[in-house]
């Protein structure tokens, strides 16, 4: 009577080891997915960020692209009332205040490019 005790007693053991290692091993297949979930999205992520950085890197070429147009054309605007001062007695004065107006724009605009953190 004893063997048989001990007999379902093992079978009890057996039966729970290998209720354990089903429920392992579904545990291993979900982390599984889960991990490739993770790097299907680490991937997606990292091709969003190489596309937000070209784009990033395209913006900033057309805007150096456009300051330069606007210095130039500022060159030929100071050439040109430089020019014309020639011709008359007040253009020193008008020159003046231009180019205080011109101060007083480039001011207060840069103050919509500055970013605070």
């Amino acid at each position: 009577m004893e063997d048989r005790e001990d007999l379902k007693k093992l079978e009890n053991i057996v039966e729970k080891l290998i209720s354990a290692y089903n429920n392992l091993k579904t545990d291993k297949h979900d982390v599984e997915e889960m991990l490739l979930q993770s790097q299907n999205e680490n991937e997606q992520l990292q091709n969003q960020l190489s596309q937000l950085q070209d784009e990033k890197s395209h913006v900033h070429d057309r805007v150096v692209g456009l300051l330069g147009t606007i210095e130039d054309w500022e060159k030929t605007q100071n050439l040109t009332i430089s020019d014309d001062s020639d011709d008359s007695d007040d253009s020193d004065e008008e020159v003046s205040g231009f180019e205080a107006d011109r101060q007083k724009e480039v001011e207060s605009s840069s103050q919509l490019f500055t970013m605070d953190k």
